[in-house]
């Protein structure tokens, strides 16, 4: 199927017209088309609230994509920071528990003094929908290599990153 009929059938099915004969494999086709543009809206969406809610509530500390604003002991999440080595699972948790002083979930111990301010628990102010819009939001930043190499580590599949 052509860009075309993509949007046609996208457009269709959101007005929720029946499509005239169809047939078995026409209404398997609408039904996959359908699916597919409502995934990629469905994930533009939740990365533009997650580019707000970042904003919002991270960019103080850790930066813009150029990591401008970025205060020292915060770590960069753009390309060639270390953010993307860590799976999402561990990404949440250290968003909603936090981090105390003086450690680190993410790289073991830091020890005492390692300079590290705490990550303050977002528990309670972000829900887990609301974290997870924030990473698809950071997985914008990192590269196409980075990307399948995620995959390859954690077993995410192409559309997490």
């Amino acid at each position: 199927m052509g860009q075309v009929h993509r949007e046609r059938l996208c457009s269709v099915s959101w007005t929720g017209k029946l499509l005239p004969n169809c047939g078995a494999s026409g209404i398997v086709a609408a039904f996959l088309v359908l699916v597919s543009c409502s995934s990629t809206v469905d994930v533009e969406e939740s990365i533009a609230r997650g580019a707000i809610l970042y904003v919002e509530h991270c960019q103080n500390c850790h930066g813009d994509y150029y990591g401008a604003g970025k205060r020292p002991e915060a770590p960069y999440h753009g390309p060639s920071g270390h953010t993307v080595l860590h799976a999402d699972s561990v990404l949440e948790a250290l968003i909603l528990e936090g981090m105390p002083r003086g450690s680190s979930p993410l790289a073991g111990s830091d020890g005492p003094g390692s300079g590290h301010l705490r990550m303050p628990a977002w528990k309670g102010v972000l829900s887990i929908e609301e974290v997870r819009d924030i990473l698809k939001y950071l997985k914008t930043w990192w590269t196409p290599e980075q990307c399948a190499m995620r995959v390859a580590r954690f077993g995410e599949d192409e559309g997490s990153c």
